[in-house]
């Protein structure tokens, strides 16, 4: 379970609604490095951020669809 994985436990009742930065980047059509840069430059807040050398994101799945819309309406 990714809750247990990450020390979530307590908001495991909200997991179904975050995907991590992997996913995002798999519903987006962009790399991994990107959605790490679209953090650093303030495009994309995720939801929940662990920080530190092995960082752990996670973002709300509502805002991944907002963003992959806004991009398949500009395109």
């Amino acid at each position: 379970l990714l809750a247990s994985r990450h020390g979530l436990c307590k908001y495991a009742w909200a997991m179904d609604d975050l995907i991590t930065t992997s996913d995002a980047a798999d519903l987006l059509g962009k790399s991994i490095g990107t959605i790490n840069r679209w953090v650093i430059e303030g495009r994309l807040t995720p939801a929940f951020d662990r920080g530190g050398r092995t960082s752990t994101r996670l973002y709300k799945r509502e805002d991944i669809e907002a963003l992959l819309e806004h991009q398949e309406a500009a395109s």
